[in-house]
């Protein structure tokens, strides 16, 4: 059950107060809200003397939305991948149909409307046979530590060189009413 604290003192109204405004400013240097965030737009509009129990519920239903705001977008990221990759299946297929018309019928240079189409002969390439076999220096070779195996090693009293246990701290978690 939430918890309803008592009358804010004034202390805590002016820190309030202060968070908030913070909240504004950093959210305008982000530029003005879309015409789809007019809901959040009316959320974080407090006019007047709002008590600091109103501005947190506020506070936390615009983290809820921006949330959904940014799953949205997600999404929408994924339809307008997804229609690239597309784009660029049906060049690739379009392009090998060009190559192939015009090696069948003898052509090095034909021009349609946006573009010409010349055939050339392609430099030596690389193709890699056995990634394995292939030295050390001619590889990009990336590290990143594991902090699970690392906090499992721990437990077992084993001494890490290079990594440090960190202090619990506050973290907050928004769940469904």
């Amino acid at each position: 059950m939430p918890s309803d604290p008592k009358a804010p003192s004034a202390w805590q109204i002016e820190k309030s107060v202060a968070a908030w405004h913070s909240l504004i400013e950093q959210l305008a240097e982000d530029g003005v809200l879309g015409d789809d965030e007019a809901q959040i737009a009316d959320l974080l509009n407090a006019k007047g003397m709002v008590p600091p129990t109103t501005l947190l519920r506020r506070a936390i239903d615009a983290c809820y939305l921006f949330e959904v705001r940014a799953n949205e977008a997600d999404l929408l990221r994924a339809q307008l991948v997804a229609r690239r990759d597309r784009y660029l299946r049906r060049s690739a297929a379009t392009r090998q149909t060009v190559l192939s018309l015009m090696e069948m019928l003898n052509l090095r240079d034909v021009s349609g409307n946006y573009r010409r189409a010349l055939l050339s002969t392609s430099r030596v390439g690389v193709v890699i046979t056995d990634p394995d076999k292939v030295p050390d220096r001619f590889c990009e070779i990336t590290r990143t530590p594991r902090k699970t195996l690392i906090a499992e090693a721990w437990k077992d009293g084993e001494v890490i060189d290079g990594a440090e246990r960190a202090n619990p701290r506050t973290v907050l978690v928004l769940r469904e009413v």
